[in-house]
């Protein structure tokens, strides 16, 4: 993969994937500028205020937290996961990644979903039999009494199971062409 910088708002460095029908030209890496300069004096301190300056979200954008861990190094990584008008954007992630409490690195990838409908297009019955046809198996852990019985056990939930529960996500339609997403 072919990495091409750009010139992001506030003075950041980023490498975007190369352009297809099938990738969008979100920046997957952001170097923000060096500390003490005023271009790194100018970019928000909030995580979610910074990527939300960068990638110029809208109101119907939301950066909802997921987890914040320190490594070894002494980064502590901020992952947000994107949602738009309430509805989670699959593979929409990024995190900001920090060393002294001061932002240095971004990563991840945040979708456009605002040019596309949040009309659900499959029913979450729908959605169970495409994945059910999909994985091929000829049994389910939700069809095997003891495996229900053990899992609520060991939960201590008398009503656990291992039924899958959908979830109302954005998702690009890779199926159609680039335009018309």
């Amino acid at each position: 993969m072919v990495a091409a910088p750009l010139l992001l708002a506030g003075g950041a460095h980023g490498q975007g994937r190369p352009a297809g029908p099938a990738v969008a030209a979100t920046p997957y890496l952001i170097q923000l500028p060096v500390a003490g300069s005023a271009a790194a004096r100018a970019l928000p301190t909030d995580s979610r205020q910074l990527l939300r300056t960068q990638f110029g979200l809208g109101p119907a954008d939301e950066l909802r937290p997921l987890r914040r861990e320190t490594d070894g190094l002494g980064f502590t990584h901020e992952v947000f996961q994107q949602y738009y008008r309430g509805l989670k954007v699959e593979h929409g992630r990024y995190t900001v990644h920090r060393r002294a409490g001061r932002a240095e690195l971004l990563s991840g990838e945040v979708k456009r979903p605002w040019k596309r409908t949040t009309t659900p297009t499959l029913t979450e019955v729908a959605a169970l039999q495409r994945a059910q046809a999909a994985v091929g198996a000829s049994r389910y852990m939700w069809q095997d009494a003891a495996a229900e019985q053990q899992l609520r056990a060991l939960t201590g939930n008398p009503n656990a199971t291992y039924f899958p529960a959908g979830e109302r996500v954005l998702v690009e339609d890779f199926r159609q062409p680039a335009a018309a997403r």
